[in-house]
Protein backbone atom coordinates (compact mmCIF):
# COMPACT_ATOMS: atom_id res chain seq x y z
CA UNK A 1 0.00 0.00 0.00
CA UNK A 2 1.24 3.73 -0.74
CA UNK A 3 2.34 5.40 2.28
CA UNK A 4 -0.35 8.37 1.72
CA UNK A 5 -3.10 6.12 1.29
CA UNK A 6 -3.76 5.52 5.38
CA UNK A 7 -3.05 9.14 5.51
CA UNK A 8 -5.91 10.31 2.78
CA UNK A 9 -7.89 7.86 4.30
CA UNK A 10 -7.70 9.14 8.05
CA UNK A 11 -8.22 12.40 6.62
CA UNK A 12 -11.47 11.92 4.52
CA UNK A 13 -12.73 9.74 7.84
CA UNK A 14 -11.89 12.53 10.36
CA UNK A 15 -13.38 15.75 8.02
CA UNK A 16 -16.16 13.71 5.94
CA UNK A 17 -20.01 14.96 6.23
CA UNK A 18 -21.02 11.88 9.02
CA UNK A 19 -24.26 11.47 6.05
CA UNK A 20 -21.09 11.01 3.29
CA UNK A 21 -19.43 8.62 5.48
CA UNK A 22 -23.06 6.10 6.63
CA UNK A 23 -24.06 6.44 3.11
CA UNK A 24 -26.71 3.65 2.63
CA UNK A 25 -25.73 1.12 4.85
CA UNK A 26 -27.42 -0.18 7.64
CA UNK A 27 -25.21 0.14 10.17
CA UNK A 28 -27.17 2.54 12.75
CA UNK A 29 -29.15 1.82 15.73
CA UNK A 30 -31.66 5.16 16.81
CA UNK A 31 -33.67 5.84 19.82
CA UNK A 32 -37.45 4.55 19.65
CA UNK A 33 -40.00 7.21 20.21
CA UNK A 34 -39.44 8.03 23.77
CA UNK A 35 -36.11 10.17 22.42
CA UNK A 36 -39.18 12.87 22.35
CA UNK A 37 -39.74 13.42 25.79
CA UNK A 38 -35.91 12.90 26.97
CA UNK A 39 -34.62 15.96 28.56
CA UNK A 40 -31.73 16.69 26.62
CA UNK A 41 -30.95 19.63 24.52
CA UNK A 42 -32.48 19.20 20.89
CA UNK A 43 -29.40 19.53 18.67
CA UNK A 44 -28.66 15.66 21.02
CA UNK A 45 -32.54 14.70 19.93
CA UNK A 46 -31.40 15.53 16.60
CA UNK A 47 -27.63 13.82 15.98
CA UNK A 48 -29.27 10.84 17.42
CA UNK A 49 -32.54 10.67 15.49
CA UNK A 50 -31.18 11.45 12.36
CA UNK A 51 -27.58 9.50 12.59
CA UNK A 52 -27.78 7.27 16.05
CA UNK A 53 -25.06 5.41 16.74
CA UNK A 54 -23.13 2.13 15.11
CA UNK A 55 -24.32 -0.99 15.88
CA UNK A 56 -21.43 -3.06 17.37
CA UNK A 57 -21.09 -6.29 18.49
CA UNK A 58 -20.96 -7.02 22.36
CA UNK A 59 -17.43 -8.71 21.58
CA UNK A 60 -16.09 -6.12 19.48
CA UNK A 61 -12.21 -6.32 19.55
CA UNK A 62 -11.69 -3.01 18.19
CA UNK A 63 -13.01 -1.22 21.23
CA UNK A 64 -15.80 1.16 19.79
CA UNK A 65 -18.64 2.97 20.61
CA UNK A 66 -22.34 0.84 20.37
CA UNK A 67 -25.86 1.64 20.69
CA UNK A 68 -27.54 0.93 23.59
CA UNK A 69 -30.86 2.66 24.22
CA UNK A 70 -32.37 2.63 27.16
CA UNK A 71 -36.53 1.97 26.31
CA UNK A 72 -37.86 4.46 28.84
CA UNK A 73 -38.91 7.34 29.00
CA UNK A 74 -37.07 9.12 32.88
CA UNK A 75 -33.22 8.27 33.52
CA UNK A 76 -32.37 4.95 33.85
CA UNK A 77 -29.39 5.81 35.65
CA UNK A 78 -28.36 8.09 38.81
CA UNK A 79 -25.50 7.67 40.91
CA UNK A 80 -21.99 9.43 41.59
CA UNK A 81 -23.11 12.76 40.77
CA UNK A 82 -24.89 11.68 37.32
CA UNK A 83 -28.71 11.30 36.46
CA UNK A 84 -29.05 10.73 32.40
CA UNK A 85 -30.48 8.65 29.91
CA UNK A 86 -28.40 5.25 29.01
CA UNK A 87 -27.83 5.77 25.23
CA UNK A 88 -25.14 3.23 24.59
CA UNK A 89 -22.09 1.38 25.95
CA UNK A 90 -17.92 0.80 24.82
CA UNK A 91 -16.05 -2.39 26.96
CA UNK A 92 -17.36 -2.64 30.46
CA UNK A 93 -18.86 0.76 30.55
CA UNK A 94 -22.37 2.23 30.07
CA UNK A 95 -22.49 5.90 28.23
CA UNK A 96 -24.86 7.95 29.72
CA UNK A 97 -26.39 11.78 28.52
CA UNK A 98 -26.99 13.55 31.44
CA UNK A 99 -30.05 15.16 31.79
CA UNK A 100 -30.57 19.17 30.50
CA UNK A 101 -27.05 19.77 29.79
CA UNK A 102 -26.65 16.87 27.26
CA UNK A 103 -22.76 15.85 28.54
CA UNK A 104 -21.99 12.30 28.09
CA UNK A 105 -20.57 10.52 30.90
CA UNK A 106 -18.79 7.03 30.89
CA UNK A 107 -20.18 4.80 34.08
CA UNK A 108 -18.19 1.93 35.45
CA UNK A 109 -19.57 -1.79 35.51
CA UNK A 110 -17.54 -2.84 38.09
CA UNK A 111 -16.26 0.57 40.44
CA UNK A 112 -14.16 -1.43 42.83
CA UNK A 113 -10.27 -0.81 42.38
CA UNK A 114 -7.51 -3.15 43.72
CA UNK A 115 -6.54 -2.89 47.48
CA UNK A 116 -3.06 -1.02 46.67
CA UNK A 117 -4.96 1.88 44.33
CA UNK A 118 -8.58 1.95 46.55
CA UNK A 119 -7.14 5.24 48.17
CA UNK A 120 -7.17 7.06 45.03
CA UNK A 121 -11.29 6.29 44.80
CA UNK A 122 -12.03 5.56 48.12
CA UNK A 123 -15.82 5.62 46.77
CA UNK A 124 -15.22 3.36 43.86
CA UNK A 125 -14.68 4.45 40.32
CA UNK A 126 -16.79 7.83 39.36
CA UNK A 127 -18.59 8.25 36.45
CA UNK A 128 -16.37 9.99 33.83
CA UNK A 129 -16.51 12.48 31.44
CA UNK A 130 -16.58 11.52 27.60
CA UNK A 131 -17.97 14.18 25.66
CA UNK A 132 -18.79 17.74 26.24
CA UNK A 133 -22.07 17.17 24.07
CA UNK A 134 -23.99 14.26 22.76
CA UNK A 135 -23.41 15.61 19.64
CA UNK A 136 -19.83 15.33 19.67
CA UNK A 137 -20.54 11.75 21.00
CA UNK A 138 -22.20 10.77 18.38
CA UNK A 139 -19.64 11.97 15.68
CA UNK A 140 -16.57 10.44 17.34
CA UNK A 141 -18.04 7.56 17.90
CA UNK A 142 -18.90 6.97 14.48
CA UNK A 143 -15.55 8.19 12.41
CA UNK A 144 -14.40 6.09 15.77
CA UNK A 145 -16.04 3.42 14.02
CA UNK A 146 -14.06 2.83 10.64
CA UNK A 147 -10.89 5.08 12.33
CA UNK A 148 -10.09 1.69 14.60
CA UNK A 149 -10.06 -0.95 12.43
CA UNK A 150 -7.98 1.17 9.87
CA UNK A 151 -5.08 2.38 12.98
CA UNK A 152 -4.86 -1.60 14.11
CA UNK A 153 -4.43 -2.55 10.53
CA UNK A 154 -1.19 0.24 10.42
CA UNK A 155 0.01 -0.99 13.63
CA UNK A 156 -0.28 -4.59 12.45
CA UNK A 157 1.58 -3.98 9.20
CA UNK A 158 4.25 -2.16 11.60
CA UNK A 159 4.78 -4.80 14.14
CA UNK A 160 5.11 -6.93 10.49
CA UNK A 161 7.52 -4.65 9.11
CA UNK A 162 9.74 -4.47 12.29
CA UNK A 163 10.22 -8.11 12.73
CA UNK A 164 10.85 -8.81 9.11
CA UNK A 165 13.77 -6.42 9.51
CA UNK A 166 14.80 -7.82 12.43
CA UNK A 167 14.77 -11.01 10.98
CA UNK A 168 16.77 -10.01 8.24
CA UNK A 169 19.38 -7.81 10.00
CA UNK A 170 17.92 -4.72 7.97
CA UNK A 171 18.60 -1.17 9.23
CA UNK A 172 17.64 0.21 12.71
CA UNK A 173 13.95 1.79 11.25
CA UNK A 174 11.05 3.42 13.03
CA UNK A 175 8.71 1.61 11.02
CA UNK A 176 5.75 2.66 13.81
CA UNK A 177 6.20 6.27 13.05
CA UNK A 178 3.99 6.69 10.33
CA UNK A 179 1.36 5.15 12.52
CA UNK A 180 1.86 7.04 15.27
CA UNK A 181 1.41 10.04 13.40
CA UNK A 182 -1.76 8.85 12.25
CA UNK A 183 -3.21 8.77 15.96
CA UNK A 184 -1.74 12.26 16.37
CA UNK A 185 -4.09 13.09 13.83
CA UNK A 186 -7.47 11.51 15.39
CA UNK A 187 -6.41 12.86 18.85
CA UNK A 188 -5.44 16.14 17.09
CA UNK A 189 -9.00 16.56 15.22
CA UNK A 190 -10.81 15.20 18.13
CA UNK A 191 -9.33 18.07 20.43
CA UNK A 192 -10.22 20.32 18.23
CA UNK A 193 -14.00 19.66 18.27
CA UNK A 194 -13.85 19.05 22.30
CA UNK A 195 -11.50 19.44 23.72
CA UNK A 196 -13.24 18.09 27.07
CA UNK A 197 -12.27 14.50 25.03
CA UNK A 198 -8.82 13.96 25.61
CA UNK A 199 -8.09 16.59 28.12
CA UNK A 200 -6.63 14.22 30.18
CA UNK A 201 -4.48 11.39 29.30
CA UNK A 202 -7.16 9.28 31.12
CA UNK A 203 -10.15 10.15 29.24
CA UNK A 204 -11.54 7.46 27.32
CA UNK A 205 -10.98 9.21 24.14
CA UNK A 206 -7.44 9.19 24.93
CA UNK A 207 -6.60 5.52 26.34
CA UNK A 208 -8.70 4.06 23.31
CA UNK A 209 -6.63 6.27 20.81
CA UNK A 210 -3.41 5.57 22.90
CA UNK A 211 -3.98 2.05 23.36
CA UNK A 212 -3.90 2.03 19.85
CA UNK A 213 -0.51 3.77 19.85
Amino acid sequence: MDDREPDLEVERLLHADLGVLLGGEDLSVRPSAVLDVWRIPDDAKEALSVYGLPAVPADDSFVRVGASFQPGKEPAYAGHGTEGYVIGSCGDVSIVADVSVGSVYAVPEVREMVPALSHLHPDGVPDALINSRVVDLVDFSWRWYWLAPLLVEQRDLADQAEMDAWRSGGPDVDFHAPYRRLCSKVRDSFRAKDRAATSTDDSMWSVMIDGFE
